[in-house]
């Protein structure tokens, strides 16, 4: 379960950002996790939720936009949504494809009360 080190590291993330006197006042930690990066959003908020507690953002929450895969196709030059790892092209049904979005995890802000 790798969502637990994740978790970790974006309480780290969190620490190494907000001053050690405004932690207690997060609120909310707003992600974007791409459907593609293999990331369980489940295990991840239960992960955040039960290791928050031993730390100063115990009232913190993930709020998580999830990002739709894209993908472009070598073969036909079409990009397409792409929405798991296996499909070919839905244009020339090759399997020439690079992944352009959907793989990503990012902290994009930090809410403090």
């Amino acid at each position: 379960m790798h969502e637990l080190s994740i978790a970790q590291s974006i309480i780290a993330i969190v620490e190494k950002t907000v001053p050690v006197n405004e932690q207690e006042k997060v609120s909310t930690v707003k992600l974007q996790i791409g459907s593609l990066s293999g990331i369980e959003m489940d295990a991840l908020t239960y992960s955040f939720s039960i290791i928050r507690k031993s730390t100063r953002l115990i009232n913190a929450i993930l709020d998580i936009d999830l990002i739709k895969g894209l993908a472009f196709c070598s073969e036909c030059k079409h990009e397409f949504e792409y929405p798991s790892y296996g499909n070919p092209c839905p244009k020339c049904n090759g399997y020439q494809i690079k992944i352009t979005r959907g793989k990503e995890m990012k902290v994009i802000s930090i809410i403090a009360d």
